[in-house]
């Protein structure tokens, strides 16, 4: 079996080419020391067997998050064979720190430069044969959509030798100073003694180095984008604009949160029809109806309301909404020791406390993950609305709307007071956020969206199920 380490920036489409190159879903696996998840593929190609993994995402093995620790882990306990690191090709310049110190891990590596279809459509050239001779690592340009490049792919990784020597990417006065060190320690020691001697050498040189390589890429994203530039100029910058944005995210959580209430009353009824559609026995009809429909008609009254949830969740991902509204509200939720991105789970909690959950296990940070899943229970999801209703129309008659609404805000505030406390007993901060580019608007594909959907609802259902076998 030979092992792939599958790396790259957050969001450049690694598991989708995972689920390209093995037709197969990923499967969850927990590293000791973290909860970070390290997700495994098992395949066949042409009789050889092999084990993709996809790490989480990172921008530079140097820093000290709980993502980069895992990776080590991951490259200390694990014989990664291969490296396959995704770059997003809009976005080149970001990955290519990554790249670097990809090489000097002396493992056999490929590129892949995923989202071929955006950088053509905004006039991005890529001279690839110059960039994977520079580079010294093979690089394949194509999109994790197309299929045919899933036999591209594997032809490179099947093409790999299995020992390779990765020379450090430095200009001639310091690949001489280097050659001292190359003589007395393999590559991989050398680099690092180095490194450690000339810290500030060697980042001259990753900079020129990756210069280098960009005189191979020809157009920007943004040059030849300069819409999307005011756009962001605009949604970031001024107070009209972050109004826009949050109405727009917030709204379309609304809208999708009143489509998913409206099946899911539908979906209740069809269930409490079904006893008198199927023809039963009067002595196990008081059974049947009021145990098993019941039960299984409460459990899956929430799964429209979960897919609606996804879609949701899904589209405002795809389209690149999210990292905007994590941009302008990051520095107001690190005041309550919470990151952006934790506000678009705290969002979906209001809905389903279970599709926020989820969305929690995409979070980067450990830490922020632990807290957000004490947090969540205090939201007021939309399954206790009725019961507010209930009570506060008893309790206070003409005012139950006004007191119902009152109690959704009691729960975020709680929210907020209890990210102070456990912020001030764990006393920890959080990580600094890496700054990267923003990514591009995106048309929302309608089969990426049914993919995801469909493999997240699974899930759910399955567990559902899962739920109902122990019962009965």
């Amino acid at each position: 079996m030979r092992t792939a380490a599958v790396v790259g920036l957050p969001n450049t489409g690694k598991s989708s080419w995972i689920s390209l190159l093995s037709g197969q879903h990923l499967e969850s696996a927990n590293y000791s020391g973290v909860t970070v998840e390290m997700k495994k593929v098992i395949f066949t190609w042409r009789q050889i067997e092999y084990c993709l993994i996809d790490v989480p995402g990172t921008l530079d093995f140097s820093n000290q998050k709980d993502e980069e620790k895992v990776i080590s882990e991951v490259f200390k306990k694990e014989k990664v064979d291969i490296i396959i690191h995704v770059i997003n090709s809009t976005q080149i310049k970001s990955s290519l720190v990554l790249t670097l110190q990809l090489r000097h891990l002396q493992i056999p590596m490929i590129c892949l430069l995923n989202f071929k279809d955006e950088a053509v459509n905004n006039h991005i050239h890529i001279d690839v044969t110059k960039l994977s001779r520079r580079l010294s690592v093979p690089v394949l340009y194509g999109s994790s959509l197309n299929k045919e490049d899933r036999e591209r792919c594997m032809e490179l990784i099947e093409s790999l030798p299995q020992n390779v020597t990765y020379r450090p990417l430095y200009n001639p006065e310091a690949d001489r100073l280097f050659q001292r060190y190359v003589l007395c320690h393999p590559m991989d020691k050398a680099i690092e003694i180095f490194e450690h001697h000339y810290p500030q050498l060697v980042e001259q040189e990753k900079r020129s180095a990756i210069d280098s390589c960009m005189k191979y890429v020809s157009g920007s994203l943004w040059e030849n984008n300069m819409k999307t530039c005011r756009v962001d100029q605009f949604l970031s910058g001024s107070f009209f604009g972050k109004v826009i944005l949050i109405s727009s995210v917030v709204g379309g959580f609304l809208i999708f949160l009143y489509l998913g209430l409206l099946s899911s009353e539908m979906m209740s009824s069809i269930m409490n029809q079904l006893p008198q559609i199927f023809v039963l026995g009067t002595e196990n009809h008081g059974f049947v109806h009021d145990v098993i429909f019941s039960a299984l008609g409460s459990l899956l009254s929430f799964v429209p309301l979960y897919v609606m949830l996804n879609i949701y969740q899904v589209m405002i991902e795809e389209s690149g909404l999210v990292s905007r509204f994590v941009l302008i509200s990051e520095k107001t939720m690190r005041n309550f020791h919470l990151s952006g991105k934790s506000l678009i789970s705290l969002i979906l909690a209001h809905g389903c406390n279970v599709s926020s959950v989820v969305h929690v296990s995409s979070l980067d940070e450990v830490s922020l993950k632990k807290k957000l899943v004490l947090l969540i229970p205090l939201c007021s999801c939309s399954a206790r609305l009725p019961v507010y209703l209930l009570f506060a129309e008893h309790f206070f008659g003409r005012k139950s709307v006004f007191v119902s609404g009152l109690l959704i805000l009691i729960g975020i505030l709680c929210v907020l007071i209890f990210s102070e406390l456990i912020a001030a007993f764990k006393k920890d901060k959080l990580a600094k956020e890496d700054l990267i580019e923003l990514p591009c608007y995106r048309r929302i594909q309608l089969n990426i969206i049914v993919k995801k959907v469909i493999y997240q609802s699974a899930g759910y259902i399955r567990k559902l199920f899962y739920v109902l076998f122990l019962v009965f």
